[in-house]
């Protein structure tokens, strides 16, 4: 993964003096030294936070000095507050508070009591052993199937829409990640599959994408009756195909087989042409899967963790579906 930066001047400072200013105080010992070595790997700042009656919130703030991180900053702030006043059913979106943009940009959104989420250290897959994964197809069915209440409102925010091209960007960007996984003979093989179905990816990018929905994403509220899915950081929200959010997904619960087949399945029940899913599904997987593989090996070469087992399933998957 790229480092980011360069970034904003007087960053750490400005973050101080903002939640200083606004009675924010961190809600855990907050390790200054430590703040540096981390700008490397952000384009944003995230923490929990604590206000002066000591209700909980998620801080978020722009560090990144880029027009391009700014766009998509704002993108993650106004898409949640557009999608909050239209109350579609099963689509929950964080609740975004307060919003500054001087003299940095920053929100919060409060915080969920839960322990039903996590990344893609397991934590998350735990919790969906007990949890029903009709919330998160109904989830993102709602936002899928209400592309064109949504888009056509007034004052609805440009997003991007991913085109076939694009795809095959992103694919030659992370294929360094297969190096010594797949041979160069698949490699170039998996190219022409993208050129051959150009045409296909873009015709059918056609509803709204999440665009990130790894499970770090996605808060699970089991207090509440039934239990409620949040979806969070909207920062990649695009165009794109009807697979696409749920071959990310499906891609980070690697360790889980029984839980990837049950979304898979549970998602296709919701689409009426199930052959041009199942397609596109696999187009997919040939994108997102060398991603994933990269975020693996990032945080292996920081935290020392192994991946070993989930990067061979999604590589035996990767060559499979690009055959």
């Amino acid at each position: 993964m790229p480092k980011f930066g360069p970034f904003l001047p007087n960053i750490k400072k400005s973050i101080y003096d903002v939640l200083e200013r606004n009675e924010l105080a961190p809600d855990f010992y907050f390790d200054s030294d430590d703040f540096y070595k981390k700008l490397e790997t952000q384009r944003f700042f995230i923490m929990p936070v604590i206000d002066a009656n000591n209700d909980k919130f998620i801080f978020k703030a722009r560090i990144e000095d880029h027009l391009s991180t700014r766009i998509i900053f704002d993108r993650e702030i106004k898409f949640p507050r557009f999608i909050k006043k239209l109350n579609i059913p099963f689509l929950n979106v964080p609740d975004v508070k307060k919003v500054e943009y001087h003299p940095i940009e920053w929100y919060i959104y409060p915080y969920i009591e839960t322990d039903a989420s996590g990344d893609v250290s397991g934590i998350f897959e735990k919790h969906l052993d007990h949890f029903p994964i009709q919330n998160i197809v109904m989830a993102i069915s709602a936002l899928q199937n209400n592309t064109k209440n949504i888009t056509s409102r007034e004052g609805f925010i440009e997003i991007p829409r991913r085109s076939g091209e694009e795809f095959m960007e992103l694919f030659d960007e992370f294929k360094h990640s297969l190096e010594n996984l797949a041979n160069p003979k698949e490699i170039a093989r998996t190219l022409e599959k993208l050129s051959e179905n150009k045409d296909i990816l873009d015709n059918f990018s056609n509803v709204l994408s999440h665009g990130d929905l790894h499970p770090g994403n996605i808060i699970l509220d089991e207090k509440k009756s039934p239990p409620s899915v949040t979806l969070i950081d909207w920062a990649g929200v695009q165009m794109n195909n009807r697979a696409f959010d749920i071959a990310f997904l499906w891609s980070t619960l690697s360790r889980t087989p029984k839980i990837q087949n049950e979304l898979f399945q549970e998602f296709r029940k919701t689409v009426s042409d199930s052959e041009n899913f199942d397609k596109l599904f696999d187009l997919n997987l040939i994108i997102i899967i060398p991603q994933i593989i990269d975020r693996f090996n990032y945080i292996s070469e920081h935290t020392g963790r192994k991946f070993d087992e989930q990067i061979k399933f999604l590589v035996n998957k990767f060559k499979e579906a690009a055959k």
